[in-house]
């Protein structure tokens, strides 16, 4: 009996052994995937399903980093970044429109008509 008790605790604990999580970055876009499993394809590329779109991703080249389970989730939901803003590249910005002086008199009258 104590030996298969052994052997039931020792399967469960192979069983939940526990999930890896990965950032994996594109190096040739600069785009960022999360996932908790990849697998290298027989030329080399990583094939992985992200969790942010829950696309499947092929990626010919690409960058993994292990992490924490805190730091990927932290990551995977953080907000995007904005925009930047758009610098240059458009023609320059047209100046107020000044309203029209009135026309006076050498003297600072008002001309009326």
């Amino acid at each position: 009996m104590k030996h298969s008790a052994l052997l039931v605790g020792g399967i469960l604990a192979i069983s939940c052994g526990g999930t890896n999580y990965y950032v994996i970055k594109n190096p040739a876009t600069g785009q960022t995937y999360y996932t908790t499993e990849y697998k290298t394809l027989d030329n080399g590329a990583i094939q992985l399903t992200d969790a942010k779109t829950q696309s499947q991703v092929t990626l010919p080249t690409s960058s993994i980093q292990k992490v924490e389970k805190s730091e990927y989730e932290a990551k995977l939901y953080a907000p995007a970044p904005a925009p930047a803003p758009a610098t240059g590249g458009g023609p320059p910005a047209e100046p107020a429109a000044t309203p029209a002086a009135t026309p006076t008199t050498q003297t600072g009258t008002p001309v009326t008509k």
